[in-house]
């Protein structure tokens, strides 16, 4: 169920604080009111200042919710990954520069610059 459905469910929206959803610890959740807790089932992931209001996430969210992060997680490895990768190459190319000690670039028959990095 869609969380806008649950903001137009008559039996939900008595329990509301309010007609919205936000994030709480990455996760999608309705403002309930504590006094109404026992008529919502989900996760509490947050409460108010005052307490008079518990952030929830409803059952149905959770394994969407949990893929969600999954994704999260992958692509921060991911990108984890690629900067690891582009370290390393650098580190590389550092090393080979560093090899030459400083010598000038060796020029070809036409006078152009031989790279040494190609």
């Amino acid at each position: 169920m869609r969380l806008d459905r649950y903001l137009r469910d008559p039996d939900t929206t008595a329990s509301l604080s309010d007609r919205y959803f936000t994030l709480r610890s990455d996760r999608d959740v309705l403002p309930v009111l504590a006094d109404a807790r026992g008529q919502i089932r989900g996760i509490v992931h947050d409460a108010s200042g005052s307490g008079t209001t518990l952030f929830i996430g409803r059952e149905a969210l959770v394994e969407l919710n949990n893929r969600h992060e999954q994704a999260e997680l992958e692509i921060e490895r991911e990108v984890l990954r690629v900067r690891r990768k582009a370290v390393r190459s650098h580190l590389a190319e550092s090393r080979y520069v560093a090899s030459f000690e400083g010598a000038p670039p060796e020029q070809g028959g036409d006078g152009t610059t031989i790279s040494l990095l190609a």
